[in-house]
């Protein structure tokens, strides 16, 4: 840093005081530096939990016959939903107009929306179950 500070102009005196301030200078700076991304590095592994006692550790999660039935339910309720509903075009200048939909394209839109609650509902009973086990 002193080097690059001096091949701009400062420092152009070969006086020791002005020698010592430069050094001095760039001291602060350092320091000042490396205590900023100190601080920054505390927060920002407290905000991650490394505080806390019992931590995890990072797994690599795999994908499993339930993430495909999740995704394949998912895609089957939009595809059927496209299929009935009559009004998927797309246009720049989008309109307000009354939405009729089929009672097909309506369950699917349904199940669409609900499967996340459902999914979150049965993992809460999962959870619940195997606590009042311990």
């Amino acid at each position: 840093m002193h080097r690059a500070q001096k091949s701009i102009g400062f420092y152009a005196t070969a006086s020791y005081v002005d020698r010592l301030l430069g050094w001095m200078k760039v001291l602060f700076e350092s320091l000042t530096w490396a205590f900023e991304r100190s601080f920054q590095k505390n927060d920002a592994m407290r905000a991650r939990g490394y505080h806390l006692k019992g931590k995890t550790v990072f797994q690599l999660y795999r994908f499993h016959v339930r993430d495909g039935v999740v995704i394949g339910m998912t895609v089957a309720c939009i595809g059927l939903f496209c299929s009935q509903y009559a009004g998927t075009a797309f246009d720049y200048f989008p309109e307000t107009k009354d939405v009729h939909l089929s009672a097909i394209a309506g369950w699917s839109v349904a199940i669409c929306g609900l499967l996340p609650i459902a999914i979150d509902v049965k993992e809460r009973w999962k959870w619940h179950y195997y606590n009042s086990k311990m």
